[in-house]
């Protein structure tokens, strides 16, 4: 048995075989020289090939899907405005692209820096004839040239975005008024607490409490849709980390989640005083101590605590359960969850939140012996209160 095949023994799951560089080169000339047309004609990825006229010389099957064309006959010759019956493609008698608001095209735009060699990628936001009516399509378009010898072509790839368009208005307009409604409650939640009696005391309270939870959990997930698309503001400032902390326990007091459980937070994190977002960072705390509640018994304890190294700062939760093998190796994934269905977004939202929006690293260990902690790392750009 040669070296490789021994390797591939130790391997923790698929073959580790790999192609030598000579063999590689034979299987891509293969496959450009024999299959490059059929992939392309068969790939469900829409592509049109467009000539220096902007006409389409080629298709890809999902190109003629989007389109609702059922042969190459039928689309070639004709410019992208014109195969989407565009309500511009035809005010001029040049077509596609020769009219004053296709100044403004996002598609047009792109072609016409593919002509000048440019990839280019951008939104066209159309309106089209549907039968009858009008109706409005966004489109997400790049353009890459190719070149030969002789000619030069454009690779058009089209991705029909009109559903995430229409979804991230709705989910505005629904962020909005939900807000509204709830800031609304916690108001009044509020002004109730300060005129109760002592019978009412207790009640108001877990009013307030509930209020201000319901408000917290719609912008965490508002924060979260953003993270995902990669808008969320930035909201760095110096604050101290006890703050947070105390904050993200404070939310979680009247949760029946930690009804009989104790928090307990380490005397280091009460001098430290950390540069970062502190409203993204309460929800990664908020997000680690109500799993750690989860998986404790009543009359246990989750432990905080933080730690200054040279370079970052360490924050973890730790709790004496333990995670399930199985569970570990797909922790963070989104909607995965050992709770049931239709959980799963908080441990995915750490991950999110800590390294695409903080810059920092979350990870956990977990084992019989150990318990299980959950730990947020941070770049260092925290001091102590005494140099503060």
């Amino acid at each position: 048995m040669n070296e490789t095949a021994q390797a591939a023994w130790i391997t923790k799951f698929a073959p580790l075989e790999r192609t030598g560089k000579s063999e590689l080169e034979r299987q891509s000339e293969n496959i450009l020289a024999r299959h490059c047309q059929e992939l392309m004609a068969n790939s469900p990825n829409p592509v049109l090939i467009l000539n220096e006229c902007r006409q389409v010389v080629f298709a890809s099957q999902g190109a003629l899907d989007i389109l609702g064309r059922k042969t190459m006959e039928s689309v070639l010759g004709a410019r992208p405005g014109e195969l989407f019956a565009c309500i511009h493609a035809c005010k001029e008698p040049g077509g596609c692209g020769t009219s004053e608001y296709c100044a403004q095209c996002g598609a047009v735009l792109a072609i016409m820096a593919g002509m000048d060699g440019r990839p280019e990628q951008r939104e066209c936001q159309m309106l089209r004839h549907n039968g009858q009516r009008i109706e409005a399509v966004d489109i997400k378009v790049a353009v890459y040239p190719l070149r030969d010898s002789a000619e030069t072509y454009l690779a058009f790839y089209l991705n029909d975005i009109s559903s995430e368009k229409r979804r991230k208005i709705l989910e505005e307009t629904f962020f909005h008024d939900i807000m509204n409604e709830a800031g609304g409650i916690e108001s009044l939640a509020r002004m109730l607490r300060e005129h109760a009696t002592e019978a009412t005391r207790e009640y108001t309270e877990l009013l307030c409490a509930s209020s201000r939870e319901l408000v917290e959990g719609i912008k965490s997930q508002r924060d979260l849709l953003a993270a995902e698309c990669n808008e969320l503001p930035d909201n760095f400032c110096s604050f101290p980390l006890m703050d947070v902390l105390d904050a993200a326990a404070g939310l979680l007091g009247k949760n029946p989640v930690a009804s009989g459980r104790h928090v307990r937070l380490l005397p280091e994190c009460q001098n430290m005083v950390l540069e970062s977002d502190p409203t993204i960072l309460r929800r990664v705390m908020v997000n680690m101590l109500k799993n750690a509640l989860e998986a404790v018994g009543e009359g246990q304890t989750v432990t905080v605590g933080c730690q200054e190294r040279e370079l970052d700062l360490s924050i973890f939760v730790h709790n004496p359960g333990v995670i399930a093998r199985e569970a570990q190796l797909q922790i963070f994934k989104r909607s995965f969850s050992t709770k049931g269905r239709n959980r799963g977004i908080g441990t995915y939202s750490m991950k999110l939140f800590t390294e695409g929006h903080l810059g920092g690293k979350v990870d956990f260990t977990s084992s019989q012996e150990q318990g299980t902690t959950f730990t947020v790392i941070l770049p260092k750009r925290c001091r102590t209160a005494s140099s503060h």
